[in-house]
């Protein structure tokens, strides 16, 4: 996708998200979500939109963890474990998972099931099975969502899938 053309629909899910999430989870304070890779939706801009939001970035910990960090601003990520950026956990501090009110989840694809299809670490199944209450959103390009992806008894899927064009209940 052009770069262009991702700044667009990435602005688009961020608006779509800041208003679902007004609608559905308005005491919502502590927000799990991801620094992009250059193929997924941009969700730095959640932060100018939502300056009173505590947002949370995963930091792998080690083969198969993962630990969520306070941030304040995207741009004091560092490359991380497979070049994502991550928090440093010299500066951000740590939170409880408990503590998080929602989950926003990237994905290479999503189905209108809810079920998403990762890079096969598992990383992000692990963490739910941890967190099994907390709601979960799918965050992707109307492009990668899916009529069907095969899955497994622990996959989780999410609850809702928020893109570029809008808003789907997993069904």
């Amino acid at each position: 996708m052009p770069d262009g053309d991702r700044r667009f629909r990435s602005a688009l899910i961020n608006q779509n998200l800041v208003d679902f999430i007004d609608q559905n989870y308005p005491e919502a304070r502590k927000i799990a979500t991801f620094a992009s890779l250059p193929y997924e939706p941009d969700l730095s801009l959640l932060h100018a939109l939502r300056p009173k939001v505590e947002f949370c970035y995963p930091l792998v910990t080690d083969s198969c963890n993962m630990q969520f960090h306070l941030v304040s601003d995207s741009t004091s990520l560092i490359p991380g474990k497979f070049k994502i950026p991550e928090p440093n956990p010299m500066v951000h501090p740590p939170i409880l998972l408990d503590d998080l009110d929602l989950i926003l989840l990237p994905g290479l694809a999503f189905d209108v099931r809810g079920f998403r299809l990762g890079h096969g670490a598992g990383y992000y199944d692990r963490l739910l099975d941890r967190i099994p209450l907390t709601p979960r959103i799918g965050i992707s390009f109307s492009s990668q969502l899916l009529p069907h992806l095969p899955n497994e008894p622990h996959d989780h899927a999410v609850h809702t899938i928020v893109s570029d064009q809008g808003v789907r209940a997993a069904q």
